[in-house]
């Protein structure tokens, strides 16, 4: 009997504990959808606002911030991430002063001193494009790869003179780059300074394998103003003990190194001879890219000494290059020539300079 009413007493305990966490569950969702609901529609309310006083006369930042309360505020800066990443010109300057008003800036400013949130500070400073002095930025415990790249990409935004060499030196001081820090080290380098060639005149025999790659990678994409004399340093890499970063020099290779003087330099027949297969590929899409008798003759040698191996990158080469008749080919190449039709024929054409060893 006592057992039967222990039994009932802990059923309904179980039961009415179902049911208050069912109601608990229930109320809170009719309250997340409340307070979201609430969130977008101060949020749009804000952006029309927000539009009328940026291309007004006079937009009066400080009366307008002095309304709003502590939600309205934040999502404030919701919008200004947003559209300071959109908008330019006159209309971007207008939001660096709401940013300046409504506490942005200074707070950002101070936790890059404090070493607070330093990349969400650093971010803002990088979207209101604000100068800030060097020594400021790597002082205050830039010590990881994304944070080098941040401050970096600040005195990037802000023109800052010295913006090309300083940042590139924060960066490649890393031990390895972030995908963020690989675009930043582009733009500081797509230009006439180009400073990563000095840094690697200097110091590419001693970088480890896997920064030296990524280097190499970024500066294939980049212009260069004036590469006489500044390459010297690039045919060794292209006896490296690493496939990926004989790949890698391949492609600043075919980018940077068709002048004559620099061909000279280049053993095509020891790079058609590689062993890996990654490196012989980029060395065929580099001479298809030369438009010279010379790059045409090594072709046709490689067609006539290499096997089915390297035959789809062959044809590829082959198909591309403007001195070469894919007509004369030998029959072994006939399906790799109608493979590449095809993937032609549907828009899969792809031509990557000098990275597929360097991601293998």
């Amino acid at each position: 009997m006592i057992a039967n009413t222990v039994l009932i007493w802990t059923a309904g305990a179980i039961a009415l504990l179902a049911i208050g966490v069912g109601v608990l569950t229930l109320g809170a969702s009719v309250w997340i959808y409340y307070i979201q609901g609430r969130s977008e529609r101060v949020q749009t309310d804000l952006r029309l606002e927000l539009f009328e006083r940026l291309f007004a006369d006079d937009p009066d930042w400080n009366g307008w911030i002095v309304t709003l309360s502590r939600v309205e505020r934040d999502r404030l800066r919701v919008l200004l991430d947003e559209y300071l990443r959109k908008l330019r010109g006159t209309e971007h300057s207008r939001l660096r002063e709401l940013a300046s008003a409504i506490g942005i800036l200074d707070q950002a400013m101070r936790n890059v001193d404090r070493g607070r949130h330093p990349f969400r500070a650093l971010t803002w400073l990088a979207l209101l494009k604000e100068p800030v002095d060097p020594d400021r930025l790597t002082s205050s415990g830039m010590t990881t790869p994304q944070l080098r790249a941040g401050a970096a990409r600040v005195l990037y935004e802000s023109d800052h003179p010295d913006a090309s060499a300083i940042g590139t030196n924060l960066i490649v001081d890393s031990e390895s780059l972030t995908a963020f820090g690989l675009d930043t080290l582009y733009r500081l380098n797509n230009g006439i300074e180009t400073p990563l060639l000095t840094r690697l005149a200097e110091e590419a025999d001693s970088w480890d394998e896997g920064l030296l790659v990524q280097v190499l990678i970024v500066l294939r994409y980049c212009n260069i103003g004036d590469v006489h004399g500044r390459l010297d340093w690039l045919p060794p890499l292209l006896t490296h003990t690493s496939p990926r970063v004989r790949a890698a020099a391949v492609g600043v290779v075919e980018r940077h190194g068709w002048r004559g003087a620099y061909q000279s330099q280049i053993d095509i027949g020891t790079l058609l001879e590689d062993s890996e297969v990654a490196v012989r590929r980029d060395v065929y899409l580099l001479l298809s890219s030369w438009n010279t008798d010379r790059s045409a003759a090594w072709l046709r040698w490689a067609i006539a000494t290499a096997d089915e191996t390297d035959g789809l990158a062959l044809a590829r080469a082959h198909m591309s290059h403007p001195r070469t008749d894919v007509t004369n080919s030998p029959a072994w190449l006939a399906p790799f020539v109608d493979w590449v039709l095809a993937d032609e024929a549907v828009g899969r054409r792809r031509r990557m300079w000098g990275v597929s060893a360097a991601w293998s």
